[in-house]
Formats: C-alpha cells, sequence, structure tokens
C-alpha cells in the first residue's frame, strides 16, 4: 500500500520562514509603505486639530500667544470681528468720518475699520470701549479717541462696520488691535500691518 510522504519543495539550505509568502514566493519589505502611511496620518491628525482649533477660536489671539492679521475674520464668543482696514495720519484727520482729532508732532493718528458680526440667535451688546491699540512704542494700552460706533445692540444675524480712531506715538513700527471679547478670558489680538 501506497503512503503520502509529505515532499519538501525548497531547495536544501533554503530558509522558508519569515521571508515567504503564499506559495514559497518572497515576501516583499513594505516599511518604506508603511513609514509613508505613519508620516500621513501624523499629518492629517495635525492639520485636523489645527482645523478644529480655528473653527472654535482657539488659535492666534484666543489665548494671547499669537495674533489674527488684517482683513481676517475672527471667531468671538458671539459671532464675528475684523478689522478691514488701517491708515495713520501725522496731522488732523479732515477727511475720517469720525471727526478731528488734533495730533502733535510726537503723535501719529491710527485709523481703523472694523466690522462686528452677530451671528446668534439673540441680541448682544458692543461698545467701541471694547477695542484699544497695542503699539511698540507704548507700555499701556491706547484707548479710542473718536469713533463711528456708539455702545449699542447688535441685534440677531447682523453686522455693523465703524471707525475706530487712535493716537499714538510717533515713530510706532507695529500696531496690534486689541478687542475684549465679554464672553472669553482672553482678549483677541489683530496685528495691523501698513
Amino acid at each position: 500500500m501506497a503512503t503520502n510522504t509529505p515532499v519538501s519543495t525548497t531547495e536544501p539550505g533554503r530558509d522558508t520562514g519569515a521571508g515567504e509568502g503564499l506559495g514559497g514566493s518572497p515576501r516583499k519589505r513594505n516599511t518604506p509603505l508603511l513609514a509613508l502611511i505613519g508620516v500621513i496620518t501624523v499629518l492629517a491628525l495635525a492639520g485636523g486639530i489645527l482645523a478644529v482649533g480655528d473653527l472654535v477660536g482657539l488659535r492666534g489671539g484666543a489665548g494671547g500667544s499669537s495674533a489674527f492679521h488684517l482683513t481676517q475674520d475672527v471667531r468671538t464668543s458671539f459671532g464675528v470681528v475684523a478689522a478691514e482696514s488701517m491708515e495713520t495720519h501725522t496731522g488732523p484727520d479732515n477727511v475720517s468720518q469720525v471727526g478731528k482729532v488734533s495730533v502733535s508732532p510726537t503723535q501719529v493718528q491710527v485709523r481703523v475699520v472694523v466690522a462686528i458680526t452677530n451671528e446668534q440667535s439673540s441680541p448682544v451688546t458692543y461698545s467701541p470701549d471694547e477695542f484699544t491699540l497695542l503699539s511698540d512704542k507704548s507700555a499701556t494700552p491706547i484707548k479710542v479717541s473718536a469713533t463711528s460706533l456708539k455702545n449699542a445692540t447688535l441685534l440677531s444675524r447682523a453686522n455693523i462696520a465703524g471707525s475706530l480712531l487712535f493716537v499714538a506715538p510717533a515713530g510706532a513700527k507695529s500696531f496690534t488691535l486689541r478687542f475684549a471679547d465679554p464672553g472669553r478670558s482672553q482678549p483677541i489680538l489683530i496685528e495691523l500691518h501698513y
């Protein structure tokens, strides 16, 4: 009677361990592919974290560690605030809609146009006093000298734009608008480049 005896299909001395896949063919090393997948995963997670931070307003100003920029819509506790434009004048502002403010030769006028949007379903109050100006030449925040905005209530889903006029020390190289969002513990900072 004949018996079935297992027959080896490998050559003598050939390793049949982890280096072979099904059917005896050599298995390809997947190390570069796995590394690429790992890098892509890490980058996707980092992008997701940054995106969530932008959506909830955690980056750029909420912690005071970095600032937003001119014309950028910035998330607030009630909606959005933006510094639409900024200009400086070394003499009286005869064109400004916020009135004439005289300055000395050691001062400069800084006019900032801001927009405030209420995205809530209920009205919110706002005040131009929630805005101050920071300068590299001033140790203290600079208060608004004149404005087209008044203390008022902004209706649901409404927006308003207006001018803020500040008198800052002449020779300043940088200005930052600071908005004290009443719903946050830290102010929002918007860098003003001109």
